[in-house]
């Protein structure tokens, strides 16, 4: 029985010949096995190795051109939020709460910005729930430094925040939830 061997990285892919040619082929990555196969011959079993580390390879070259494009824009990345701008904050299991913060300054790399939390207030009910909006400049807490991601969102306390889109937003009324 012949054994042969093609790699790629981590991964090792292995063959065993029988006399007749019937060829047996495992692809192992860390100790662990990606596939086993049989093929007719030791041709075709190398061609399918062949392929496989070639989808591989194009896979880690996508993904490292990937990273590097991420990479140049988030280095490139400015945000458009401005001072005044209202940020939301949505979130809770089984009750929904709102949040709401006013970007106070935009730092001059246009990468961060100080905000502060602002009260909220309900603008409408409804059976089982609650429709709030903002109270502009009615400040609650002291001014945070947050870092702006691409989507333009802001990781605060308890949830992600985004720019408001200026429609009331649901909220679980006060003794419906847990």
């Amino acid at each position: 029985m012949d054994t042969a061997k093609m790699e790629y990285k981590n991964i090792q892919v292995h063959f065993q010949i029988l006399p007749n040619g019937h060829t047996f082929a495992k692809a192992v990555r860390n100790d662990k096995i990606k596939w086993y196969y049989s093929f007719k011959d030791v041709d075709t079993a190398e061609e399918y190795a062949a392929k496989y580390l070639a989808t591989v390879k194009a896979r880690d070259e996508a993904n490292i051109k990937e990273r590097a494009e991420r990479q140049m824009a988030r280095k490139l990345f400015q945000t458009t939020l401005k001072a005044g701008d209202v940020l939301v904050a949505s979130w809770g299991y089984d009750q929904t709460n709102v949040n709401w913060y006013q970007v106070t300054k935009v730092t001059p790399s246009k990468k961060s910005v100080k905000i502060r939390e602002i009260a909220g207030q309900i603008v409408s009910q409804e059976r089982g729930c609650d429709y709030v909006a903002p109270k502009m400049n009615s400040f609650i807490g002291e001014e945070k430094m947050r870092v702006v991601g691409m989507g333009e969102s802001v990781y605060v306390d308890v949830a992600t925040a985004h720019k408001w889109a200026g429609k009331p937003e649901y909220q679980t009324p006060c003794g419906m939830g847990h």
